[in-house]
């Protein structure tokens, strides 16, 4: 199973790095109702996308999995006195053996 996740990442690591190198050329990010303007290499907004998608998506999915888990569990059991039927019928205080 190692060996398959470095098969799989070292070729997704060196295009990673590929594609930084060859996008280094600056780009104007703005949001336009904002008077934020950034100068930013084109890489960089690439990967900050990716990473917030994936932030996001993780969020989301992790969100579901606890109403799934939620929803699957029993209710708790109110709190209050025990039920009638559960109470000890014994007294407190035993009479003395008969023989």
């Amino acid at each position: 199973m190692r060996l398959l996740g470095w098969i799989v990442l070292a070729p997704l690591a060196l295009m990673a790095v590929a594609f930084a190198v060859a996008n280094r050329a600056p780009v104007v990010v703005s949001l336009d109702p904002l008077p934020l303007r950034l100068d930013l290499p084109l890489y960089l907004v690439v990967f900050l996308a990716l990473a917030v998608g994936l932030i996001l998506g993780g969020t989301l999915v992790r969100i579901s999995l606890w109403r799934r888990a939620a929803s699957r569990r029993p209710p708790a059991a109110p709190a209050g006195p025990p039920p009638a039927a559960a109470a000890s019928p014994t007294p407190a205080i035993l009479p003395p053996p008969t023989v």
